[in-house]
């Protein structure tokens, strides 16, 4: 199973993001038990306090674990509930800049 998906971030009321390159174009995807973050256009220069702090999975199994690569190079357990009867896995308490590149790991 694969999947992956973009997400434009900018100030939300200015054209900087066409004049001045302010802006963050971010690809997730999902492949092989990894869910990642990625910098999808490297002219957008845009600081952000922005963070995912929940991710949700349908239709998931249960890991054992899920360890999370921060661009620092730390590597963290992640907090995670799986609900049996919807097959979803709640991942919270994340804190991950939308700014930065980072990787999530399930582990089966």
């Amino acid at each position: 199973n694969s999947a992956t998906g973009k997400l434009f971030l900018d100030d939300g009321h200015s054209f900087n993001y066409k004049n001045k390159n302010q802006f963050l174009l971010r690809k997730f995807s999902f492949k092989d038990n990894t869910f990642s973050s990625v910098c999808a256009d490297e002219k957008g220069r845009y600081c952000t306090e922005c963070v995912v702090e929940r991710i949700l999975v349908m239709g998931a199994a249960s890991p054992t674990c899920v360890m999370a690569w921060h661009p620092d190079g730390q590597e963290s357990t992640v907090h995670f509930s799986y609900n049996a009867g919807k097959s979803s896995l709640n991942i919270e308490g994340l804190r991950l800049n939308l700014g930065c590149d980072w990787t999530l790991k399930f582990h089966y």
